[in-house]
C-alpha cells in the first residue's frame, strides 16, 4: 500500500484512550489496525464539483470553500448529502450557486432532489458552508447557508425548503463562515450564532504579489469581522445579541468552530479556531452571556507563544482528559491540547510535539479535521482534508509545500503513538482539501467520509474496515420527540473504557457532520452506561445491552 508512517513512542501523561505514564516499548505493540476506506462517489450517483469563481484578480474568498456535508432532511433515519456551492462574486446578488441535495435511497445510491427540496431557487450569496437545525421545533431540520451575502435561513418544511430569512430576521451580512444552532440562553428556544472573517467586498480586495503577478492576500492583511448571536424571541423572530452577551470583543477571522461543555457545567461553550488570530474560548455563564477564556484554558496560541492559521478543529473526551485538534497553515504543524477531564475550566497543554503530530503535518495546510475510529480498533484517530492555497510553490525548511496534498490519517496506536497514513486511491492522494463531513451512510457502525476539494469534486468514501468487537450508536430526541438536541453532552463508559462528546453536527471546517454519537467498543464488552446532560442542563442516566446497532434515548 502506497502510504507514509510516521511513528513516534511518546508518554503524554494524559492522551487518546487514557494514557498511563510509563513508555512506550518499540515493537512490543501491534500497531494500527489496517485502514479500508473505498472512493465510492460514482457508483454512489453523486455527479458535483465546487466552483469556487476563481478569477484573475484573485479575490480572497475564492479560497475558502467547498462545504456541505450530512443531514437527515426527510426524517428517514438515514443521513443524505447537501453540497455547498461559490460562483461568482462579480455580481453576489445575483449569484445563483450550484447547491446539491442528495437524498440517500438506503441502497448505496443517492438521488438528486435539489430541484424538488427548493434548493435551485437559492440565489444572492456567494457559499461557503452550511449548518443544519430545527429551529422552530417542528422535527425537521433546517438549514442556514453562510457565505459572502447575508446568511440564508431555510425552513425545512417536510422535505422542502423555504426561505425565510426576512421574515425570521435571520440576515447576518458580511463575510460569515462557520455558524452553529444552540440554545444559549436555556429558554428551550434554538438561537444561531455565526462567524465571520474578515471585512471584505469585491471593491474593498486587496492587490497583492508582484506587477503582472497576482496572489491571493494574507489576512493578516484585512481587518478582523466579528460574530453575531442571534437570539430567538417568543415570536419566532431572531434579534441581535447586544455587547452584554460578550461575542464582538472577541479577535474574529473565524473559520470554525468546536461546541463542548468545557468546563462541565451543564452549559454549552464555544471554541473557535481564528485565522492569524487568538483563538478564542467562549465559556457560558449565566443566562447565556460568553466570556472569553482561552488564555486562561491555554488554547489562545500555538506552541511557540504565536497565534496560527486555525482552521478545522473536532473535540472529544474521555475518563482522563479532553482532547482539542486544530488544523493549521502549513509550517506551523496540527495543534493537539490535552487537559484533565475535572469540574471546572482547566489548563490545556500542547502536546503537538509529544504525540507525533507535529512532524507528520510539518507541510500539511490542514482545513477538515474530525476526530474518529477510522479503523475500528477502539481509539480514536484524527483525519485531515489537506490542500494549500495556491500553487505557489512554498517552502518549509528542505520540504517543499505543495498545492495538492493527501487526505490524511494520524491512526492511533495501541501504545498511543501516531502513525501517519495516506490513502492509495488516486483521487485522495492528491486534493485541495477544504470541508470534511464524518457520518455513517448505511447504518453498518463504521465512519464514512465526505471530502471537498476547493474548485474541484467531492468525494464520498466509505469504510470498509473489519469491526474488531462490539460498537454503539446513540442518537437523543428531545421532550415530545423534538429533533434537535445540538449541545447534548454524551457520556459512554464501559469498564476502564470511556468516550465523552457533544452531540452536534458543527466540527471539521464548513462542514456538516452526523450528528449521532458512534463509538467503537472494546472486545468483550456486554453493557455500556450512557450519561446524558441535556442542552437545559437535566440529566438522563442509562445503561445499554443492545449493542452494534443504533439506539434512540429520549428526553424524559
Amino acid at each position: 500500500m502506497n502510504h507514509r508512517v510516521f511513528i513516534v513512542a511518546f508518554c503524554a501523561g494524559l492522551m487518546f484512550a487514557g494514557c498511563q505514564k510509563q513508555a512506550a516499548v518499540p515493537g512490543n505493540d501491534s500497531g494500527p489496525a489496517a485502514i479500508n476506506i473505498v472512493d465510492i462517489t460514482a457508483e454512489a450517483g453523486l455527479k458535483w464539483s465546487h466552483n469556487a469563481g476563481r478569477s484573475a484578480h484573485k479575490y480572497l474568498p475564492e479560497t475558502v470553500g467547498g462545504g456541505g456535508g450530512f443531514i437527515d432532511y426527510d426524517n428517514d433515519g438515514d443521513v443524505d448529502i447537501l453540497l455547498i456551492d461559490s460562483g461568482s462574486l462579480t455580481n453576489i446578488h445575483k449569484n445563483q450557486p450550484n447547491n446539491k441535495l442528495y437524498r440517500n435511497d438506503g441502497n448505496g445510491t443517492f438521488t438528486d432532489v435539489s430541484s424538488e427540496a427548493g434548493l435551485t431557487a437559492i440565489k444572492g450569496i456567494y457559499g461557503i458552508g452550511a449548518v443544519p437545525g430545527d429551529f422552530n421545533q417542528d422535527g425537521w431540520m433546517d438549514i442556514l447557508l453562510t457565505g459572502v451575502g447575508d446568511t440564508i435561513l431555510l425552513e425545512n418544511r417536510k422535505g422542502h425548503f423555504t426561505d425565510v430569512t426576512v421574515e425570521r430576521g435571520a440576515a447576518v451580512d458580511g463575510f460569515t463562515t462557520a455558524a452553529v444552532f444552540l440554545d444559549a440562553d436555556q429558554n428551550g428556544k434554538m438561537d444561531i450564532f455565526v462567524a465571520r472573517y474578515v471585512e471584505w467586498s469585491p471593491e474593498s480586495d486587496l492587490p497583492c504579489g508582484p506587477a503582472g503577478k497576482p496572489q491571493y492576500c494574507a489576512p493578516y492583511q484585512y481587518k478582523a469581522a466579528h460574530p453575531e448571536l442571534l437570539l430567538q424571541q417568543p415570536n419566532g423572530r431572531f434579534r441581535k445579541a447586544d455587547k452584554s452577551w460578550g461575542i464582538g470583543a472577541n479577535p474574529g477571522k473565524t473559520l470554525a468552530i468546536a461546541p463542548y461543555d468545557f468546563d462541565k457545567d451543564g452549559r454549552l461553550d464555544l471554541f473557535l479556531a481564528n485565522d492569524t488570530e487568538p483563538d478564542v474560548l467562549l465559556m457560558a455563564g449565566d443566562g447565556g452571556h460568553f466570556k472569553d477564556m482561552a488564555i486562561d484554558a491555554g488554547v489562545a496560541v500555538g506552541i511557540n507563544g504565536s497565534p496560527t492559521g486555525s482552521m478545522g478543529v473536532d473535540m472529544i473526551g474521555d475518563a482522563k482528559a479532553d482532547h482539542l485538534a486544530i488544523g493549521v497553515f502549513a509550517g506551523q504543524q496540527l495543534s493537539l491540547f490535552d487537559a484533565p477531564s475535572a469540574k471546572g475550566l482547566q489548563l490545556f497543554t500542547n502536546v503537538q510535539q509529544a504525540s507525533g503530530v507535529a512532524s507528520a503535518t510539518l507541510l500539511a495546510t490542514t482545513f477538515g479535521l474530525v476526530i474518529s475510529d477510522i479503523n475500528l480498533d477502539g481509539r480514536p484517530d484524527i483525519v485531515l482534508a489537506n490542500g494549500h492555497i495556491d500553487d505557489d510553490g512554498m517552502a518549509v525548511g528542505s520540504g517543499q509545500i505543495t498545492y495538492r496534498q493527501p487526505l490524511q490519517v494520524l491512526s492511533q496506536r495501541e501504545n498511543h503513538t501516531f502513525a501517519s497514513w495516506t490513502s492509495s486511491i488516486g483521487a485522495l492522494q492528491s486534493i485541495v482539501g477544504r470541508g470534511l463531513a464524518s457520518g455513517d451512510i448505511d447504518n453498518d457502525g463504521k465512519t464514512d467520509l465526505l471530502v471537498f476539494e476547493n474548485n474541484g469534486p467531492v468525494r464520498l468514501v466509505r469504510n470498509d474496515a473489519p469491526h474488531q468487537g462490539p460498537w454503539l450508536g446513540i442518537a437523543l430526541k428531545g421532550r415530545g420527540g423534538k429533533s434537535d438536541v445540538q449541545g447534548a453532552m454524551v457520556t459512554l463508559t464501559a469498564g476502564n473504557w470511556s468516550v465523552r462528546k457533544c452531540v452536534t453536527p458543527v466540527r471539521s471546517y464548513i462542514s456538516m457532520c452526523d450528528p449521532r454519537v458512534l463509538v467503537s467498543l472494546p472486545k468483550g464488552v456486554k453493557t455500556v452506561d450512557v450519561d446524558i446532560t441535556w442542552p437545559d442542563g437535566s440529566k438522563t442516566s442509562r445503561s445499554v445491552s443492545d449493542l452494534s446497532t443504533y439506539t434512540t434515548i429520549s428526553q424524559p
